[in-house]
């Protein structure tokens, strides 16, 4: 008789556990709950500094390029290059100032320059640029 209570005891803890992971999003960062958009801003901040001027720069070299990528789109940098486009000299000026020289620098002004080459030709409008910048497409 004490076995099948303590089974039901554990049955019923594993049903609470459940309920209460399903409802509350168990943690997951696939959700853009608040607790998540906090975890991502708190992922970007660490990776701003100070320059000179006391502007607050983006500085991504401690990351490889491909985890400088990854973090891009959640950047307020991102969103201040998208919002710049289809101005495409204000946009390389904002990043000239507002990214700490390194791979990540030079890989999105490249990036920058190859984008601006497919708006002028056509293959993307202006609309769809600032979503290009943002995601890095």
């Amino acid at each position: 008789m004490k076995d099948k209570g303590f089974i039901i005891i554990i049955a019923i803890g594993a049903a609470i556990v459940y309920v209460a992971m399903h409802f509350s999003g168990g943690g997951t960062l696939d959700k853009d709950t608040p607790w998540t958009l906090s975890q991502k801003k708190d992922a970007v901040s660490g990776y701003y500094e100070k320059d000179v001027l006391g502007h607050r720069v983006l500085n991504f070299n401690p990351l490889s390029l491909h985890q400088a990528k990854t973090l891009w789109s959640q950047t307020p940098t991102a969103g201040e290059m998208a919002s710049a486009l289809p101005d495409f000299d204000l946009a390389e000026a904002k990043a000239k100032n507002g990214i700490v020289d390194g791979a990540f620098k030079r890989f999105f002004l490249e990036y920058l320059d190859r984008l601006k080459g497919r708006f002028l030709s056509g293959e993307i409008r202006a609309d769809q640029t600032p979503d290009a910048v943002r995601n890095l497409q």
